[in-house]
Formats: C-alpha cells, sequence, structure tokens
C-alpha cells in the first residue's frame, strides 16, 4: 500500500475513534441502554482499540458513569485489528463487528464476557452516528434512539461542557 493511503487510512480510522469516544461518553449520559451496558462493566474498567501496526488507537476508561479517554494502561479489554485495511473497513461501515469477527479481523485479549456489553455499546453508537439505509448493512438490529442523532453530533462537537472537553481530550498514537 503507498504511503498516501496508508496516511489516510490512519487519518480517518483517528478520527472515527475520536468521534466514538466521545459519542460513548454522551450515549453513556443520555441513553439508558448504554447507561446500563456501562453500569454492568463497572468503575474502572479500562478498554484499548488497536487498529493495528501503527495505527491508531483509543484507550478509554469508565469513571463516575462517563467514558473518559486515558493515555494507554493496562486494560481489562483489548481489541486489536490485525492490520490497518481490517480497522479501515470496521471504522467506516463497510463491515460491522460481526462480520470482522466471523473474517477473523481482529483479537480479543480480555474476558469475552467484559467485550459483549462494550460491543452492544459501539452498536448503538453506530445506530446514531450512520444514517439507517448504511447502518442496515452492519447492525442486525435496529437500536431504540432516545435522542436525535444531530443533538449527539451536537454534543460530540460543541463544547456545551469544557470540563468534559478538556479531561477527554488526549493524543491518539
Amino acid at each position: 500500500m503507498n504511503s498516501f493511503a496508508r496516511r489516510g487510512k490512519r487519518a480517518v480510522c483517528a478520527a472515527v475513534l475520536f468521534v466514538l469516544a466521545r459519542a460513548l461518553d454522551v450515549l453513556a449520559q443520555r441513553d439508558s441502554q448504554v447507561r446500563r451496558e456501562v453500569a454492568s462493566l463497572g468503575e474502572g474498567f479500562t478498554m484499548r482499540l488497536e487498529t493495528g501496526a501503527g495505527g491508531p488507537r483509543l484507550c478509554v476508561r469508565l469513571e463516575s458513569g462517563r467514558v473518559r479517554r486515558v493515555q494507554d494502561a493496562q486494560a481489562d479489554v483489548t481489541i486489536a485489528m490485525k492490520n490497518l485495511d481490517a480497522a479501515f473497513l470496521l471504522m467506516t461501515g463497510v463491515i460491522g463487528v460481526a462480520q470482522a469477527y466471523a473474517q477473523h479481523r481482529f483479537t480479543l485479549r480480555g474476558d469475552i464476557t467484559q467485550t459483549m456489553p462494550v460491543v452492544r455499546c459501539v452498536d448503538i453508537a453506530e445506530r446514531y452516528l450512520f444514517p439507517w439505509p448504511w447502518a442496515r448493512r452492519i447492525l442486525r438490529r435496529r437500536p431504540e434512539k432516545q435522542m436525535s442523532s444531530l443533538l449527539l453530533y451536537l454534543l460530540i462537537f460543541w463544547p456545551f461542557d469544557l470540563r468534559r472537553r478538556e479531561s477527554t481530550h488526549a493524543s491518539i498514537l
């Protein structure tokens, strides 16, 4: 793969991870389904999502019902995509988590029972973030929305709560 395409895929994955982390934080506060899944994981649960060698990664910890980005920490669960191409397909909604799992595009380190609530939260976030015709291809069921997608995007990108914005901002490696 040429370096221009690799840099582009890396940038898209980094942007998606940023939006996903912010969306999960907002949904953990405003969507009862995500709030319930987050509560089942417990305080201090840490998850890492890696997009392949040299790709961006996301590490989040649950603190007081919030999804906080943290610098690389010891993770309870790590989902590692096998390469940047596989991560790009997943991050852009070309394939869903179930299809990526079936095609062995990622590895899982940690307890799979702790991974399932994370996957359900990501499915719910995808329902909000992707238009339904797009999301229908990758989601097995249609999770109920409890707020509009437009409001979610506003809360992701607009600094309504500056303390949240400052505490969740972390560099993507």
